[in-house]
């Protein structure tokens, strides 16, 4: 989705950066419930947004949306991961033993992600680097074409630090 320098009503959706870009991803247990909630909350929203029509609402076909139905950008994102810095930077230590000293953003999640997977001798460099969309071999350690084979142990890995770290992986 384009959204940089655009009102929410000139919002595009565009094409991948690669073509390691564009392909299929098994999900953890709790990405499921998660993309599950957020499916629900937007038919709620949805139906308030016909009963109760405004200007200040979009209608956007897209799964992750703000309190108005407009996308959620980079940019709200990285706002939303300030405000939880904040609170980690004031609470951490209190209530998890240890002092926040990171900045969050949104690509702190692929490196957090690949790195979970490529701690887990079982999950082959192969497999993490179909997952993520790495081709070439100094960005994993390694080069690869894509396989056609599953990726359940990464998605069982993932599952396993999701319930380490106190991840909910209860249905909606």
């Amino acid at each position: 989705m384009q959204s940089h320098d655009l009102r929410v009503d000139e919002y595009y959706e565009d094409t991948v950066k690669t073509v390691a870009g564009e392909r299929v991803e098994q999900l953890p247990d709790f990405a499921i419930a998660a993309l599950k909630r957020a499916i629900h909350r937007n038919a709620v929203f949805d139906r308030r947004m016909k009963e109760l029509p405004s200007d200040a609402f979009h209608e956007f076909q897209v799964i992750f949306r703000t309190e108005y139905g407009s996308p959620i950008t980079s940019h709200s994102f990285r706002e939303v991961l300030g405000r939880i810095k904040a609170d980690l930077e004031k609470n951490c230590e209190k209530r998890y033993g240890f002092k926040w000293t990171k900045n969050p953003v949104p690509h702190s999640f692929r490196h957090i992600h690949i790195s979970v997977l490529r701690d887990d001798s079982s999950v082959t460099l192969k497999e993490v680097q179909e997952r993520v969309g790495h081709v070439e071999e100094r960005t994993t350690d390694g080069y690869t074409h894509r396989l056609s084979h599953s990726q359940e142990k990464s998605v069982e890995v993932i599952d396993t630090f999701a319930r380490k770290v106190g991840i909910s992986l209860q249905p909606v």
